[in-house]
């Protein structure tokens, strides 16, 4: 029961100005959405993204070519450039989830970090 007053403490903050972030949010999943569909070996349609939560392929000759899966290309992310991300549960794609802690700017870092796996 102790805890209930830090989950309370969350829901508090949330309401307060959820609204604001969660746009926010939205923007950053668009942003980068739109810019790794520019990135060659990326699949994903920018046009399909509502949510701030996004999920795109890698080319399978890409995969092939650079010797690894969605799961190896997401430990990469996280090991060499400190970007978190999930690959599907199939394998068959890596899932990018912004939220309030995440700034453009580190939506731009991890632009960084998927062109330079992917190059």
């Amino acid at each position: 029961m102790r805890q209930t007053g830090v989950f309370a403490a969350c829901g508090l903050v949330a309401l307060e100005d959820w609204q604001e972030y969660l746009q926010k949010d939205h923007e950053n999943a668009a942003f980068l959405a739109h810019e790794l569909a520019t990135i060659p070996g990326v699949m994903i349609d920018p046009t399909v993204i509502e949510t701030n939560i996004l999920r795109f392929s890698i080319d399978p000759k890409v995969c092939k070519k650079k010797k690894m899966d969605h799961r190896a290309f997401a430990a990469r992310l996280k090991e060499e450039f400190g970007v978190l991300c999930n690959p599907g549960f199939a394998n068959d794609n890596v899932r990018f989830v912004t939220h309030r802690d995440v700034s453009r700017s580190q939506c731009e870092q991890a632009l960084s970090a998927v062109k330079a796996i992917l190059a």
